[in-house]
């Protein structure tokens, strides 16, 4: 028996079926269970989060007071928000929620407290690898954590750090090296 399409006359014994007091309370019941029945769909929001258009992910963030939300952030951007919003919520003002949202904004970065850089007490510096950081990508990273972070805690800076290898040749008399090396009795190459 589906929710929607419930009618409660048919769980009622028969020898309570004429009692009118029942049918009253049954005709009573039936549409309420049915108006239950429609809100549960409603219910599960959170799982049909990844199927959402950009307008209902906005209204939802509307609706959940999520104030570091930003509705100029890409889809993804916007999913990854809702989702976390509950435990950010909790752990608002900590290291780890300012984390979530760098996660979030930037794919990948970590936090740097002032006493780990000795900067200023209180501050703290965020630090990605993304090479696609954009100026306005950290704007709205920056608006995000002045919503989300502890008001005493104040970000210093965004650095983006990137790493990477290159092939360096470099010599100073490469032939009188080697020289050297077989006079010493080895014959490895360099």
């Amino acid at each position: 028996m589906r929710l929607s399409e419930t009618d409660l006359m048919k769980l009622i014994p028969v020898f309570m079926k004429s009692d009118g007091a029942v049918q009253g309370l049954v005709n009573g019941l039936n549409p309420l269970i049915r108006a239950i029945a429609a809100e549960i769909k409603k219910l599960r929001v959170w799982d049909q989060i990844d199927e959402m258009s950009e307008e209902e992910l906005d209204q939802l963030a509307w609706e959940l007071d999520i104030d570091w939300y930003n509705h100029k952030a890409d889809i993804v951007t916007k999913r990854i928000l809702i989702k976390q919003s509950d435990l950010i919520h909790a752990k608002r003002g900590t290291k780890w929620a300012v984390e979530q949202l760098i996660s979030a904004y930037f794919g990948d970065g970590e936090v740097r407290e002032w006493f780990e850089y000795g900067g200023e007490p209180y501050h703290f510096k965020v630090i990605t690898s993304n090479p696609g950081v954009t100026q306005e990508l950290a704007a709205q990273f920056k608006r995000a954590i002045d919503s989300s972070s502890n008001i005493r805690s104040w970000l210093d800076t965004i650095l983006i750090s990137l790493t990477g290898e290159m092939r360096l040749k470099y010599g100073l008399g490469f032939h009188e090296v080697t020289k050297e090396i077989h006079q010493l009795g080895r014959s490895d190459e360099l």
